[in-house]
């Protein structure tokens, strides 16, 4: 007898519960042609996705970065280990995962922007923010300075004011655009990321920052700060 052959008679609901019980990658080594466009289907995904958020060992609510790293090792790589990719996370999944597993969507929300973010998709990440009641200011800012860190870009800040970062009540926690981190930003000569923060009214630590912009920024930069520390005088 096929074994193979005789599931793929049987309704698709209870083939999804079936392989999604078990373990999909090795249904998926298989090679059945059936199986693996049951396993590559959005409704499938989103219900695997869904059960491996449930599990005991995840947590419900991030209390900490580590946290959103245990959700992306533990919910979205064993799907991209499938699909050799990141690829499958879509606007039609993220729609699809929130109209059927709410509650999964928001327990992976984080996990889900920050690999988005780092693949690029910015307007999928815009839709998991719609989508769930997840806060950029998590974790006391920690998960900003984690993006920013990652990501020390304009484009990033720009998404991050567009989905709603209040920065001036972020910085004023301490916890983010602190001065280490835009010392880097001056000893990489990043003069429109300081320009972006200066914008939304934050108050920079001007005079902290000179010293290290003279002996290592381009005058642009250094003339920028001057400016900003004759205007906060």
């Amino acid at each position: 007898m096929n074994t193979v052959f005789e599931l793929n008679r049987l309704p698709s609901p209870v083939l999804t519960r079936i392989i999604t019980y078990s373990d999909p990658a090795t249904w998926w080594s298989i090679e059945n042609r059936s199986v693996r466009a049951l396993i590559n289907s959005t409704s499938f995904r989103c219900g695997w996705v869904a059960h491996l958020a449930k599990r005991t060992n995840i947590p419900a609510l991030v209390t900490c970065i580590e946290d959103i790293d245990t959700h992306i090792c533990s919910v979205l790589e064993p799907v991209a280990h499938i699909t050799g990719s990141h690829s499958w996370i879509t606007q039609n999944f993220v729609r699809a995962l929130g109209t059927n597993h709410p509650e999964s969507l928001n327990i992976i929300s984080l996990a889900l922007l920050r690999t988005l973010l780092l693949n690029g998709k910015l307007d999928t990440a815009s839709m998991v923010v719609q989508h769930t009641n997840v806060k950029l200011d998590v974790l006391d800012g920690q998960f900003v300075r984690k993006l920013v860190s990652q990501f020390s870009e304009l484009w990033m800040l720009q998404w991050l004011a567009t989905n709603g970062l209040d920065f001036s009540d972020i910085y004023n926690r301490g916890n983010c655009f602190g001065v280490s981190q835009l010392i880097d930003w001056v000893m990489s000569d990043r003069v429109e990321l300081l320009q972006f923060l200066a914008d939304r009214g934050l108050q920079l630590p001007v005079r902290s920052l000179i010293e290290y912009a003279l002996g290592y920024s381009e005058p642009k930069l250094v003339e920028f700060l001057m400016f900003h520390d004759a205007e906060n005088a």
